[in-house]
């Protein structure tokens, strides 16, 4: 049950269907993203509240997760087989294109519409901690009480480990495939981490990995990795993408800020 609540979201929000397939009308990402300049889309309660999620966010980090990214990522090509270094006025033209505000959520008639004919959502940095969350209240109404959930640089924890003490969740050290950098002693919490080495490509000059900046369309150059701890996995895995665009010292600042939430930076 708790696998397919995580499919059901993954569902929702995959917008890389083939256009024209049954699987492509079913996504209502790709329905709203079809349908930007034209009209709002009636969509899953799930999928309002993940956006807002990432609105509130987005405002919290002064504009470092903005989910209407879409048009930016598709010109670097990190959703197909062939990701490029995009030209200036390529980068310039789909910068164009993004901005949330332009992003319209009704929660009562739970409808989005994005105001811009080519603007696309892209919810990959949210998704995958939200699904997690939602697994783990599926475990929680089953009766479950200590329970581990790994979903690939967000994990998250119910209860001890069986022995009675805290889950121990290693942070990888960057640049090494087997270091570890730290141990963090978890419990009934969750644990996100958003790095360049995950997803990336070379150029032949340099890396470039698939965490943008949404000011400047290009990868985030300030962390090398970010490690956010938080009660809610949809928390941790927003926060650990939005502080990795943001300078150390801003990004301090906000955690400082946050209740029930720590942060890892290297």
């Amino acid at each position: 049950e708790a696998y397919a609540e995580m499919r059901r979201i993954a569902d929702l929000t995959d917008r890389f269907p083939l256009a024209g397939s049954a699987g492509h009308a079913a996504r209502d990402v790709c329905r709203i993203n079809d349908m930007a300049g034209i009209g709002p889309v009636r969509v899953d309660p799930d999928v309002i509240t993940m956006l807002e999620l990432s609105r509130k966010h987005n405002a919290r980090t002064r504009g470092a997760f903005d989910v209407t990214i879409g048009p930016v990522m598709d010109l670097w090509g990190f959703g197909g087989k062939h990701p490029h270094v995009p030209g200036d006025e390529e980068l310039k033209s789909s910068l164009a294109m993004v901005g949330d505000a332009h992003m319209h959520l009704n929660r009562k008639d739970r409808t989005v519409y994005l105001d811009k004919p080519g603007m696309r959502l892209d919810l990959g940095a949210v998704a995958k901690g939200y699904a997690t969350e939602k697994a783990i209240q599926v475990l929680k109404r089953n009766g479950i009480e200590k329970a581990i959930i790994d979903a690939g640089g967000t994990i998250r924890v119910i209860g001890t480990h069986a022995r009675g003490v805290p889950w121990r969740i290693g942070i990888k050290k960057p640049g090494s495939t087997e270091d570890i950098l730290a141990v963090l002693s978890l419990q009934d919490s969750a644990a996100a981490t958003s790095a360049g080495y995950y997803r990336y490509f070379d150029s032949g000059r340099r890396r470039f990995h698939h965490i943008l900046n949404p000011g400047t369309g290009y990868p985030a150059m300030e962390n090398e990795s970010v490690t956010v701890v938080a009660g809610d996995a949809g928390l941790a895995d927003v926060l650990s993408t939005a502080l990795f665009v943001l300078k150390p010292e801003e990004a301090l600042e906000i955690v400082n800020k946050l209740t029930g939430v720590e942060a890892v930076l290297v």
